[in-house]
C-alpha cells in the first residue's frame, strides 16, 4: 500500500515539471512577453438593441463585469465590451432579458495567462421602464453596479471576489447577497426582506428600509449600517467589528467574546435585534 501511495506522488511530481516545463518552454518562444500568450483575442465592443418585451433579467457570466445605467433613449440596450474569441450572447427567451458568456476557445487555451480581463456589459434601462419582476446575477470575479432600479420581485446577486456598489435600488420582493471575498457597499436600498451573506466581506450599507428579516453573516468582515432599519435584524461575524444606526428601538441582544460592546439606553423595545460576534466591538445606536 506505502508503494502505491509512493508511486502516485512520484507521478504526480513528474506530471507537475512537465506542466511547467511546457509553460517555460511556450513562454520562451515569445520572449516570455506574456501579453503575446493572449488566447482571448482582440478587444471588441458590441451593442444590442432589445426590441423584444421583457419583465426579468438573468445574468451569467464569470469574469464579466456588470453595471445597470440610465438609457438616453427609450430604447432598452446591452453594450458588451469583449474580446474576439470571448463574447456575450444577449437574447430574450420566457419573458426574460438573458445574458451569458460565450468561450469559444479550447480548454488549454484558457490555462494560465487568458488575456481576458477588462470585460464588461453595460445595461442601459430607459428611466420610465415598468419595475422588473426580477432581477437574477451570477457571476466569478466580476464586479456588479446597480443605479436608480426598480424591481417588483426579487433581486439576487451571487459571486465570489468581485464587489458590489448598489445606489437607490427599490426591490418589492427579497434582495440576496451571496458572495467569498467580495465587498458590498449600498446607499438606499428598500426590499420587503434583505439577506448579506460573505466569508471575508466588508459589508457597508446606508439608508436600508425592510419591512421584514435584515440579515447580515460574514467571517472576518466588518458590518456596518447606518441610518437604516427593519422588523428584525440579525448580524453575525467572527472578527469584523459592527456599527449600526437604526431608526427605531429594537429588543437587542448582542454578544463579544473579546471585543467592546456600546449599546443605546433602551434596549429592551421594539423588534428583535440579535448581532454577535467573536473578537470584533459591537456599537449601536438609534437615530431620531
Amino acid at each position: 500500500m506505502k508503494s502505491v501511495t509512493r508511486n502516485m506522488i512520484i507521478a504526480a511530481l513528474v506530471l507537475m515539471l512537465c506542466g511547467a516545463g511546457f509553460f517555460v518552454a511556450g513562454a520562451a518562444t515569445v520572449g516570455f512577453d506574456f501579453s503575446k500568450m493572449n488566447t482571448a483575442g482582440e478587444n471588441m465592443s458590441e451593442e444590442y438593441t432589445i426590441k423584444d418585451s421583457f419583465s426579468k433579467i438573468a445574468i451569467d457570466v464569470s469574469t464579466t463585469d456588470i453595471e445597470f445605467a440610465v438609457s438616453d433613449s427609450n430604447d432598452v440596450k446591452v453594450r458588451c465590451d469583449e474580446k474576439e474569441n470571448v463574447k456575450h450572447s444577449v437574447k430574450v427567451a420566457d419573458d426574460t432579458l438573458k445574458i451569458t458568456l460565450d468561450d469559444s476557445r479550447k480548454w488549454y487555451e484558457r490555462i494560465f495567462f487568458s488575456g481576458f480581463s477588462g470585460v464588461k456589459v453595460t445595461i442601459y434601462l430607459p428611466k420610465d421602464m415598468a419595475k422588473l419582476k426580477g432581477v437574477l446575477i451570477e457571476t466569478s470575479t466580476g464586479d456588479v453596479k446597480m443605479n436608480d432600479l426598480a424591481i417588483a420581485g426579487d433581486l439576487t446577486i451571487k459571486g465570489s471576489t468581485g464587489d458590489r456598489v448598489l445606489n437607490n435600488i427599490s426591490v418589492d420582493g427579497k434582495f440576496t447577497f451571496e458572495t467569498s471575498t467580495g465587498d458590498i457597499k449600498v446607499d438606499n436600498l428598500s426590499a420587503a426582506s434583505a439577506s448579506f451573506e460573505g466569508s471575508t466581506s466588508d459589508i457597508i450599507i446606508n439608508r436600508l428600509n425592510v419591512a421584514g428579516d435584515f440579515i447580515a453573516d460574514t467571517s472576518t468582515g466588518d458590518v456596518k449600517a447606518t441610518l437604516s432599519d427593519a422588523a428584525t435584524v440579525k448580524i453575525n461575524t467572527s472578527t469584523g467589528d459592527v456599527v449600526c444606526s437604526f431608526l427605531t428601538e429594537k429588543t437587542i441582544k448582542a454578544d463579544s467574546s473579546t471585543g467592546r460592546i456600546k449599546l443605546p439606553d433602551n434596549t429592551t423595545s421594539g423588534g428583535a435585534c440579535s448581532i454577535s460576534t467573536s473578537t470584533g466591538n459591537i456599537t449601536v445606536t438609534y437615530e431620531k
